[in-house]
């Protein structure tokens, strides 16, 4: 798919997200969706993850190795910026090895994969984190990814009391077209120890959000029934 046609279509489905608005009586969001629906990512419901959690689905698993890998995964290349990051790393004078990318592979696939990685390079472009993000954090990985700044304040006006916190403690590490070498650097330097820890914060933090949103939804679900 072309460039010009891939945006063409994301700006199709907004077109027809925003007129359906017009019909509904109530949408469930974690910000003002209509608002900010031009900015907003999809992290909005994780009905998915919350049940295999619950089934014991996601193991952690961060294995003291001689190497690190590194893995990058993608259903939509240009979503997620991952021609910049395989062409840019495979061609690193730092050699940067262990490394593995992926693209359009069954769900299952890529979790067991995920198995024997130590860091997931999500995306470049979003500017937030998504589905896949949380299920490598779940799963203990060291996450990197691009975080939008302006993204991150917006939630911090919308709810200051919950994603100053949120955002301060985010094992999550931010990365962009020109530091990403020099992060992945960076890590791969340091002790296991050290990484173990960032791993397990990692975990908690994906599993402490995902148990928030659930019960958030359930306190909206159950008001709509009395």
């Amino acid at each position: 798919m072309s460039l010009k046609k891939y945006f063409h279509l994301d700006k199709k489905i907004e077109s027809r997200i925003y007129h359906w608005s017009k019909y509904v009586n109530l949408i469930i969001a974690t910000v003002n969706y209509i608002d900010f629906l031009q900015k907003i990512d999809i992290l909005v419901y994780h009905g998915h993850i919350i049940d295999d959690i619950n089934n014991k689905k996601y193991t952690y698993n961060f294995k003291n190795t001689d190497d690190i890998k590194i893995i990058h995964y993608a259903n939509d290349k240009v979503r997620k910026g991952s021609n910049f990051i395989e062409n840019s790393l495979r061609k690193s004078n730092n050699h940067i090895n262990n490394l593995e990318f992926c693209y359009a592979e069954k769900r299952d696939i890529i979790l067991s994969k995920l198995d024997s990685s130590h860091f997931y390079i999500e995306q470049l472009t979003d500017g937030f984190f998504s589905f896949s993000a949380l299920e490598a954090m779940i799963k203990g990985k060291i996450v990197f990814l691009y975080l939008d700044e302006s993204i991150n304040d917006m939630y911090k006006i919308v709810n200051s009391n919950y994603y100053i916190d949120f955002f301060d403690n985010s094992p999550i590490v931010n990365i962009n077209l020109y530091n990403l070498e020099n992060r992945l650097i960076e890590y791969q330097n340091k002790k296991f120890n050290e990484l173990k820890e960032i791993s397990l914060k990692s975990r908690e933090f994906a599993i402490k959000l995902l148990q928030e949103n659930e019960k958030m939804y359930l306190k909206i679900f159950d008001r709509l029934v009395k």
